[in-house]
């Protein structure tokens, strides 16, 4: 099987990162350079007023290290949900910046767009058809919720990116588009799947309220944290700045302390070791971890494991810096202001 080894260098384009990053990712021969342009961490502002959440010099500079990179080298370059939001405007603002930077580095460059916002008008025609439903735990929709909403975006797959590729684009600027980072996955479609509603990047749950069926979490947001309330059951997704679970019941934490699971006891005597404690796990089944094959849920081999993901990861490289400049402060409320303008500057914080 053919790999394609992936440069990203930045988490959205316009957060930026070191020249020195930049060229050790270019160092490592990537077949292409690809970054996202947006995020729903933002929350709906961006896509509710059409504009961006990075200053236009930022992106610029960041746009300008991949397209002369990607020419560098002769590789294609891509980014998705351009502008933040991934609308139409969005997608022309970086068009416009990539013809710039062009320019005045007097190259010429295949671009292609793609497109990704919706007509309200088609969209309620569908809505009539009974193609479009709000996702679980979702409030209820109406014809007149498409008329309220001032910018519509659809998700991209990778479909039109293959189709501009086959047309012979060196750089493609795509609209809204579905990527795991985006979603965190996992737990969104396991809700959906399961008809339940579902909190991301939870916080901290504040309140459960069994008798009323209901529970108050507070989740994390881009720039803030928001308290939501929603019905159970329900499936809940903890953002990693949370904090760690209380230990559990300690009368519980004895009792399935020798607790295993037919691999683990098999991994200790495939070594030729004998089972500690084997008599424990006939005088007490509770310790047998039951343990759920492929064959035991009918799955398909196909597609479970590597071979049933569409991602090869190839190999995973960690790259280590040293640090070129030091700066010491005195510890005064004036150095420490200044450190701070100068780290919101160029975004490592904020």
């Amino acid at each position: 099987m053919k790999s394609v080894k992936v440069f990203v260098p930045y988490g959205a384009v316009g957060l930026n990162c070191t020249e020195e990053a930049f060229e050790a990712g270019l160092a490592m021969k990537p077949d292409i350079i690809s970054s996202d342009a947006g995020s729903t961490d933002s929350g709906p502002y961006y896509l509710g007023s059409d504009h961006g959440k990075y200053s236009i010099r930022d992106v610029k500079r960041d746009l300008k290290r991949m397209v002369l990179g990607a020419d560098k080298l002769g590789i294609p370059m891509t980014i998705g949900s351009a502008g933040t939001c991934g609308s139409d405007e969005g997608v022309d603002m970086a068009y416009k910046l990539i013809c710039e930077i062009c320019e005045e580095a007097g190259i010429h460059k295949k671009i292609a767009r793609i497109y990704s916002q919706q007509n309200a008008e088609t969209l309620k025609a569908k809505y009539r058809e009974g193609k479009i439903t709000a996702l679980h735990g979702a409030p209820e929709i109406s014809e007149k919720t498409f008329d309220e909403c001032s910018t519509i975006v659809a998700l991209l797959g990778a479909e039109a990116y293959e189709e501009a590729f086959k047309n012979g684009a060196d750089i493609i600027i795509g609209g809204r588009q579905a990527i795991d980072g985006d979603t965190a996955q996992v737990g969104p479609q396991v809700a959906e799947k399961l008809g339940l509603t579902q909190v991301t990047y939870a916080e901290e749950i504040l309140n459960v309220d069994k008798a009323a069926k209901k529970i108050t979490v507070k989740r994390h947001i881009d720039g803030g944290v928001e308290t939501v309330e929603g019905p159970l059951p329900i499936v809940i997704t903890v953002n990693g700045s949370a904090a760690p679970c209380r230990p559990r019941n300690a009368k519980l934490v004895q009792k399935y302390k020798r607790a295993l699971g037919a691999q683990e006891k098999a991994a200790i005597e495939k070594e030729g070791a004998e089972l500690p404690y084997a008599a424990l796990y006939e005088k007490y089944p509770y310790l047998n971890i039951t343990e759920w094959s492929v064959a035991d849920v009918n799955g398909d081999l196909v597609q479970c494991g590597l071979s049933g993901s569409p991602t090869k990861v190839k190999t995973i490289q960690n790259i280590s810096f040293q640090a070129k400049e030091s700066k010491t402060l005195t510890g005064s409320d004036q150095d420490v202001e200044d450190l701070i303008v100068e780290l919101l500057a160029n975004h490592t914080i904020g």
